[in-house]
Formats: structure tokens, C-alpha cells, sequence
């Protein structure tokens, strides 16, 4: 049988050394990974929402704990955990995962007004107003900060 001649292509792959082809596949599965990871726990908070919306409470609380286990440094799974802990009216869980999301995500305004009413809720009205100052200063611009 005949062979083909070699193109410039196969002269490269064939000339490619093995640590640079290695170091490649690695580099691609970083950014695999990369990518994967915050798709994932986006995709948990999401179910954990609508779990919420249909009046399943623990299930959507599983679905953003686990967002959190997924993306550990993440603010959002744990204001999503907020939010469903004050639904309930366990305020004292509420107030501590919406601090969370504040410690993870301290330049987010929203976190720290939904700290604000979770502590207003608890009845810490200085605390409360201490958060909902932090919150307007990060966008005092906001319909929500401004009197019409």
C-alpha cells in the first residue's frame, strides 16, 4: 500500500515535545474546571430557588448548602440560605448566613441590605441600621436608597 507524504501538520504534532503537549492538557483541564465549578453551584442556587418557590423549604436549604460545598468562597449560596432561614423565621440562622455572604462578597450591596432586615427582624434595630447605612453607601444611587 502506499503512504501519504507528510504534511507540515504531522511534522509539527510528531515535533511537539511531550512536557508541552502534557502542560496543554492540564491548562485546558484548569479551565474546565474552572468554568465547571461556579456553572455547578449557579445551577444549585437556581434549583435552590425554585425548591423555594414551590414551598419546598429543606430542599431548597440542601440545594444552597450544597451551592456552598460546591463553591466554597462563594457569597451567593449563602445569601440564597438567607433568605430561606428567614422565610422560615429562624432568624438567628439567617442573620449568621447572610454575614456570611457579607464576609464572602463584602462590596455587595445587596447582601448587607438583606442583613439589614434580618436583624431589624430580630429585633437589633442599631445593628439594622448600621447594615442598611453599609448597603446605601455601596449604591447610594438605588431607588431603594432614594425619596421620590
Amino acid at each position: 500500500t502506499a503512504t501519504r507524504p507528510a504534511t507540515a501538520a504531522d511534522s509539527a504534532r510528531a515535533g511537539a515535545p511531550v512536557p508541552l503537549r502534557l502542560a496543554t492538557a492540564v491548562m485546558a483541564l484548569i479551565a474546565i474546571v474552572g468554568i465547571a465549578i461556579p456553572l455547578a453551584a449557579a445551577s444549585l442556587v437556581r434549583q435552590s430557588q425554585s425548591a423555594a418557590l414551590a414551598g419546598d423549604q429543606q430542599g431548597a436549604l440542601e440545594d444552597a448548602r450544597s451551592a456552598q460545598n460546591v463553591e466554597p468562597g462563594a457569597a451567593t449560596p449563602r445569601l440564597q440560605q438567607a433568605l430561606i432561614l428567614e422565610a422560615d423565621a429562624d432568624f438567628d440562622s439567617a442573620s449568621a448566613a447572610a454575614l456570611g455572604a457579607t464576609a464572602k462578597e463584602p462590596t455587595n450591596w445587596r447582601n448587607w441590605l438583606v442583613l439589614s432586615r434580618i436583624e431589624a427582624e430580630r429585633g437589633r434595630a442599631s445593628s439594622a441600621v448600621t447594615y442598611y447605612r453599609r448597603a446605601r453607601s455601596l449604591n447610594p444611587h438605588s431607588s431603594i436608597f432614594t425619596s421620590s
